[in-house]
């Protein structure tokens, strides 16, 4: 249980509790996503290169996620661009 590697081999470079909400968090990764996870719908997911959480694809690795903390619906993202 607790384990997602929905990333594949890919680099998870950050993970995000949303404030005040610690059933859901964001990770984002080197497979060019970003994904929202909800700990009330699921507690693992051990498919490599699963699709079911991802939320933005990039053409670009996505190597920094934040969360406003005044409004945890707006995020914002940096990308790897070579």
């Amino acid at each position: 249980e607790g384990c997602f590697t929905c990333h594949g081999a890919a680099t998870a470079y950050e993970v995000r509790v949303i404030p005040r909400t610690p059933n859901l968090f964001f990770s984002c990764s080197d497979d060019c996503t970003v994904r929202l996870y909800d700990l009330r719908t699921k507690s693992n997911c051990l498919k490599a290169h699963c699709n079911d959480d991802v939320i933005i694809r990039s053409k670009w690795g996505i190597t920094s996620i934040d969360i406003n903390p005044m409004n945890p619906n707006e995020i914002v993202c940096a990308c790897s661009d070579s």
